[in-house]
């Protein structure tokens, strides 16, 4: 395999010769696949459809049941996974973007429905035991 082969196959060289896959590479390029299938779901009023995936493990089980290939480096990464959000305009699914903090994670979630006027489902509140102050409330 020539040197830009190797840079280009998403797989990271190391000095002495030996493999080491690219842990972000199966859940950022198949994550899409699954955002069909999220724990949460919102739509907005210019048609965009977003999708909340919480939980690294749960994520490689949707991976894994759509028969794409969860190996032993894609788990690793999968347990410092909090979760992802997906958003899908006209029924093509972006990038997913992934988050290791699970604060941040569902900081976004929360941020995403406030930008889009959408209020959060009975289900959200209750599944991340949150409730919105009085000023999230009025912007909702």
């Amino acid at each position: 395999m020539s040197d830009s082969e190797k840079k280009n196959s998403g797989i990271n060289w190391i000095a002495s010769g030996e493999l080491q896959k690219d842990f972000g590479d199966t859940l950022f390029s198949e994550g899409v696949r699954i955002a069909d299938w999220p724990d949460y779901r919102f739509s907005t009023a210019d048609d965009r459809v977003f999708g909340f995936s919480g939980d690294g493990e749960s994520i490689g089980k949707r991976l894994s049941a759509r028969d794409i290939l969860v190996n032993k480096y894609d788990r690793a990464r999968l347990k410092e996974t909090a979760g992802m959000i997906i958003q899908t305009v006209n029924g093509v699914p972006d990038d997913p973007m992934i988050f290791r903090d699970r604060e941040s994670l569902v900081e976004m979630w929360f941020e995403l429905h406030k930008s889009y006027g959408v209020s959060p489902s009975e289900d959200e509140l209750a599944g991340f035991d949150v409730e919105p102050d009085g000023d999230d409330k009025e912007q909702i």
